[in-house]
């Protein structure tokens, strides 16, 4: 009777990939209300400035918007918009900062692990 070949096989090398993967895979909504989450709320943040302070003022936040937080990505400017519409306008309650703040937290473990399995060099 003959052994069956594990020589490629190296269970080091292989679990970060299992894991990454399996991680993928259970939060892929995560990226879907961060980026539905930070289009909906910087727009309507931007709504709120012109309504309060005037056209200038939402062309000066849409700038800073576009040119300081959407470069981070679509998770910051989710925090952060949603933090300003609970903490300065008081439009939303503490729930929505709470969501952009979790899952924020959740796509960074995503991508970090995502990261260590591809320097590992198994991805």
């Amino acid at each position: 009777m003959t052994q069956p070949d594990f020589s490629g096989y190296e269970p080091e090398k292989d679990r970060p990939i299992d894991d990454a993967l399996s991680l993928m895979s259970k939060f892929a909504w995560i990226g879907t209300i961060n980026q539905l989450g930070g289009i909906a709320t910087s727009l309507w943040l931007i709504y709120i400035v012109a309504v309060n302070y005037g056209f200038l003022a939402s062309v000066f936040s849409f700038a800073g918007l576009s040119v300081c937080i959407y470069p981070l990505g679509l998770a910051p400017l989710f925090a952060f918009s949603a933090s300003i519409l609970c903490f300065y306008f008081e439009k939303v309650g503490f729930w929505l900062p709470l969501l952009s703040y979790i899952t924020s937290a959740i796509g960074l473990y995503v991508s970090l692990k995502i990261d260590r399995a591809s320097r590992i060099g198994t991805l």
